[in-house]
């Protein structure tokens, strides 16, 4: 479980897992829109979700940051810049 989960109180951590339990995996085929995913490849939280993303929506591309966690705005800033401006100009 990440920090922020076992820092959590008793009805944070309720609503976490409801949100958690939720599939929306049929829906990613109906996103018409290009999409990124940015995903840091020492995410531990959620490692396999970015590989999901990346197959099944149409037209996306996935932009994996090296060394990068879970929370790349705080363990690869810079990296994550880069992906978000190549995001903004496409």
């Amino acid at each position: 479980a990440s920090s922020d989960y076992q820092k959590s109180n008793q009805t944070q951590r309720s609503v976490l897992n409801r949100i958690l339990r939720v599939d929306y995996t049929d829906r990613l085929k109906n996103i018409k829109q290009k999409s990124f995913i940015i995903w840091g490849t020492e995410d531990r939280t959620i490692p396999n979700s970015s590989k999901l993303l990346a197959e099944e929506i149409p037209n996306s591309e996935m932009i994996p940051l090296y060394g990068a966690d879970h929370n790349p705005h705080l363990t690869a800033p810079e990296k994550l810049l880069v992906a978000l401006k190549k995001c903004l100009d496409c």
